[in-house]
């Protein structure tokens, strides 16, 4: 029987000589993937453990209740310091996406669980790392406007309205 494997795209920006995305590829199990799938030969490292921790809270704003965001975290073994060279990169504010994959099917087919954005990257331990995930719908807490009026006026601190479109 097949077992299944978590696998986890994390998407980072490595400042150091010229700033560009990476996406690094870690599992539950290490795996590669078939030439045939659409991340062909690409090498997933046995760095996840345990389970992928996520909630999420639902409220409703007609009960005056304010808007909640899922918030989780991911588990990663760096027992040969390995990925010490990650205190140096961008996590924040880009893409995670975990999977449910399946042990000697193609990666094709795997089942996405949940596509977050990484709030940040802390050390457990010498020989661990977290990355703490948030759900996407954060990003519709962040006020669209973040100019306000300064003290030269009655409106101090107020929020400028935002025009659309053509003014008349």
């Amino acid at each position: 029987m097949s077992r299944p494997i978590i696998a986890a795209e994390i998407q980072y920006i490595d400042s150091t000589s010229s700033p560009q995305l990476i996406t690094s590829y870690l599992a539950s199990e290490a795996f590669v993937t078939d030439t045939g799938d659409t991340l062909a030969n690409t090498y997933f490292a046995g760095r996840l453990d345990g389970d992928v921790t996520y909630s999420l809270k639902v409220t409703t704003a007609f009960w005056g209740g304010t808007p909640a965001v899922g918030i989780g975290s991911i588990e990663i073994i760096n027992d040969d310091g390995g990925l010490d060279g990650w205190l140096d990169y961008q996590f924040r504010d880009q893409t995670i996406t975990i999977k449910q994959h399946t042990s000697g099917a193609a990666y094709d087919n795997a089942t996405t669980l949940l596509t977050a954005i990484v709030e940040r990257l802390e050390v457990v331990s010498e020989k661990r790392l977290r990355l703490v995930i948030r759900d996407p719908a954060a990003e519709l807490l962040k006020p669209m406007q973040t100019v306000s009026y300064d003290d030269t006026t009655d409106a101090e601190g107020v929020l400028k309205p935002i025009c659309f479109g053509d003014p008349r």
